[in-house]
């Protein structure tokens, strides 16, 4: 989403700014009281939402987070191609991996 979008957006729905927008919609208000194992996968080149926009430091600040953090991959999707060259969706088997891992614990 561009600046000019979040801007507009912020306009339709009664804020001042895309900044404010942001700030009060964030779910950077609640990081800090999540007492649940939560995964948070995100890719760096996230057209929707903003790598420099992450709270990187406050999820790192709670221990319930497992941060997993790809170069690319998009929005809500993420592929790989295996030795076969066949493409894959990744995201099945990083979630289920991180189930194991909070099951085992």
């Amino acid at each position: 989403m561009s600046q000019f979008d979040s801007l507009v957006r912020g306009k339709l729905l009664g804020y001042t700014s895309a900044f404010s927008l942001a700030k009060s919609n964030s779910c950077i208000l609640f990081l800090h009281s999540v007492k649940v194992p939560v995964m948070f996968l995100l890719a760096k080149d996230d057209p929707i939402t903003m790598f420099s926009s992450v709270p990187i430091d406050d999820l790192y600040r709670n221990e319930n987070f497992s941060i997993a953090m790809m170069d690319a991959g998009g929005h809500c999707e993420f592929y790989y191609t295996d030795i076969h060259n066949n493409t894959k969706r990744l995201t099945p088997t990083v979630v289920l991996q991180y189930f194991d891992l909070v099951r085992q614990s």
